[in-house]
């Protein structure tokens, strides 16, 4: 919650046009509950008069239940979000972790990687440099990057929270700006 504060008070907006909900829901395992998620989606689109238009799942390991990323599990998980997708008609961005001993390959099984219109590579170039890169691109082009730093943003009470600050090839803030693939590492 202190990071969509803080988003809202750099970019100056207000009002109640996101939804965060803390339930875990299991997607994978033996509680597996698409149906609740969707029910929950449902809510959501009464209470702001309309559907979402995106949902963030954060993190695929967090709704996985006791599924096991490496096997089987993954295509079910995969087929509950295509039907949350459907059924919602509602963008799903989930956010994955890759293993440490590959900084290419996503964890688990191949049918994830499969099954992704887009895939997105976030990592860490120095200490304060962050790059983004299009890993996969099912209609669109690839390997585009953009860089971009996190900023500090005081959310009150003493605390602050980190907000995304656009870089373009010079490091002077530039929004939306797309870099060649490879000539900033």
């Amino acid at each position: 919650s202190n990071r969509i504060m803080a988003w809202r008070i750099k970019h100056g907006v207000q009002g109640e046009d996101f939804a965060l909900v803390r339930d875990v829901v299991d997607l994978v395992g033996s509680h597996c509950e698409p149906q609740r998620f969707l029910s929950t989606l449902r809510g959501i689109e009464v209470r702001f008069g309309r559907p979402p238009a995106l949902v963030v799942i954060d993190t695929l390991a967090m709704t996985f239940g006791g599924g096991r990323e490496n096997t089987d599990d993954m295509a079910v998980y995969v087929a509950h979000c295509r039907q949350i997708a459907n059924e919602a008609d509602v963008t799903i961005l989930i956010i994955h972790h890759r293993p440490r001993s590959d900084e290419r390959a996503m964890r688990g099984h191949g049918s994830l990687a499969g099954a992704l219109d887009t895939s997105l590579i976030c990592e860490r170039k120095s200490k304060q440099l962050h790059k983004v890169t299009i890993d996969k691109q099912r209609d669109g082009p690839r390997d585009i990057s953009f860089l971009f730093e996190l900023e500090g943003v005081d959310v009150g009470g003493g605390h602050q929270s980190m907000v995304v600050k656009p870089l373009d090839r010079a490091g002077a803030i530039a929004p939306d700006v797309h870099l060649e693939p490879g000539r900033y590492e």
